[in-house]
């Protein structure tokens, strides 16, 4: 990880940092926390780091490992096919609120941004540019319904959908086949076809989740962090 620019209150940018380094998997399940060398890595003090590890355990994304002290938590199948199932929900009413308002050309700029950017971070085989594409994609959609209440709702699963998602996006055909779904959608919302548009949301998630929990539950299980010679344990100072 690069250094951050020195700032008099650090907090939020440790926070967002380490966030980002885990839901795209540059810190993998596993991956042992320790504050030095987070600190370290940083260039900062332990003070901010100490404060975002802590709301990382809160948002259930940092666990305990007893001695080892703390890691990325693990990918739970389950939990992110229950994610997927709240995401598929929100997404088809979204699509459907959005093509009955039967969107302008110019309204749908923001998916057709988010459309173009996810092809470009295909062909550069580019990782976390294409996990930022997917997501513009759906919260333009969450825009374009009208309806201020589903981004909210939505945003409660995207932290650790995320990182489920960030492992779907590397598996091979995987990524041309959403931006097809997503650019279905996009045509669905702009004919001002409501019911197609939420049944192709509701299905692009669905095959989300089932690629998702195959792949998860084919890989192997994280082993709990092991300690890192000549390391400090999280919890010293």
């Amino acid at each position: 990880m690069d250094p951050l620019a020195p700032k008099t209150d650090l907090k939020d940018d440790v926070l967002a940092r380490l966030r980002a380094e885990i839901l795209s998997l540059a810190l993998p399940p596993g991956a042992p926390l320790k504050q030095a060398v987070l600190a370290d890595a940083l260039g900062v003090s332990r003070q901010p780091v100490s404060h975002a590890l802590e709301v990382l355990k809160r948002d259930r994304l940092v666990v305990e490992r007893g001695r080892r002290g703390l890691c990325v938590a693990s990918l739970d199948p389950g939990r992110i096919a229950a994610l997927y199932a709240v995401r598929g929900a929100l997404d088809g009413l979204a699509a459907r609120l959005a093509a009955a308002r039967r969107p302008r050309r110019a309204a749908l700029a923001a998916l057709d941004t988010a459309l173009a950017a996810g092809r470009a971070a295909i062909a550069a085989a580019d990782a976390p540019g294409l996990l930022r594409a997917d997501i513009a994609f759906h919260e333009g959609l969450y825009a374009l319904s009208g309806n201020a209440e589903i981004a909210p709702a939505a945003g409660s699963v995207w932290p650790e959908l995320s990182r489920g998602m960030a492992a779907l996006l590397r598996a091979p055909g995987f990524p041309r086949a959403a931006w097809d779904e997503h650019a279905a959608i996009r045509a669905a919302v702009a004919a001002g076809d409501p019911e197609d548009a939420g049944a192709l949301a509701e299905r692009h998630c669905a095959s989300a989740a089932a690629r998702s929990a195959a792949r998860l539950t084919a890989a192997p299980a994280a082993p709990d962090a092991p300690d890192t010679p000549g390391a400090p344990r999280q919890d010293e100072d």
